[in-house]
């Protein structure tokens, strides 16, 4: 099932991360849970709900006067503000340790190796602090640069595309050698890299429309879109890693 792709084809790369999403469904759901769970719920843990759900209904009241609203909710949000940056981070910080163990094991998947959710759990934290990094630095990027271009932006979000999934199978390279090598990996498929993007956004638009239930499977095929499409591009380099 896994090939070492000559050219990229969307035949060829869907139809594997479909089998593989099949296959391995159930080890990438559970990731995509703990990383739910991570951002959205432990983070939410170290605020006061009480007083955010007070925060918004006062703002309700208040937007018809911005002067009222102002000096209603400063002191509300100077209380409220440090917790609530303070547990994004924390959420934010576990998800990125879980994510360095889903895209290693997106790839075990994609290469036919043996998908061992716990150990890879475990072993996340070898090179996390660099997928930290390397996450964080592209965030800025993108962030400015959609801002600020957005045209630009997309174009950087393609060409830079795989440094997520660089920096947690490769915790040997440092921050610049991530960026160059999924710039060079995509260097000559801006476009097809654009498409598959496009096709993933559907997939998950589908799979959302379908009840919502649909998109905890095209979620977990699009990831595996992501995978093979980076397996593909690493030619032989990866082939020689399997043998």
């Amino acid at each position: 099932m896994n090939r070492n792709y000559k050219v990229l084809d969307i035949d060829y790369i869907w139809g594997d991360a479909w089998e593989n999403a099949k296959k391995h469904f159930l080890s990438i759901f559970a990731m995509n849970v703990i990383i739910y769970i991570c951002t959205n719920v432990i983070g939410g843990m170290f605020y006061n709900t009480t007083e955010l759900m007070s925060f918004l209904q006062n703002a309700t009241a208040y937007s018809d006067s911005p002067e009222v609203l102002i000096n209603e909710l400063s002191p509300v949000i100077l209380n409220i503000f440090p917790s609530i940056m303070f547990g994004s981070l924390i959420g934010w910080l576990l998800a990125a340790y879980f994510n360095v163990a889903l895209y290693r094991l997106l790839m075990d998947g994609v290469k036919g190796l043996r998908v061992d959710l716990g150990e890879r759990i475990k072993g996340a934290w070898t090179g996390c602090l660099n997928y930290i990094l390397c996450v964080l630095v592209l965030s800025i990027i993108l962030s400015l640069a959609t801002l600020f271009f957005i045209l630009p932006g997309i174009f950087l979000a393609v060409r830079l595309v795989f440094v997520p999934i660089i920096a947690a199978n490769k915790p040997e390279k440092s921050l610049s050698e991530v960026f160059s090598e999924s710039w060079h990996l995509s260097e000559g498929h801006f476009w097809t890299l654009l498409g598959y993007g496009i096709v993933a956004i559907l997939a998950n638009i589908v799979g959302y429309i379908c009840c919502c239930v649909g998109i905890l499977f095209s979620r977990v095929v699009t990831q595996f879109l992501l995978a093979n499409t980076y397996y593909a591009l690493t030619g032989e380099e990866e082939k020689k890693e399997l043998e």
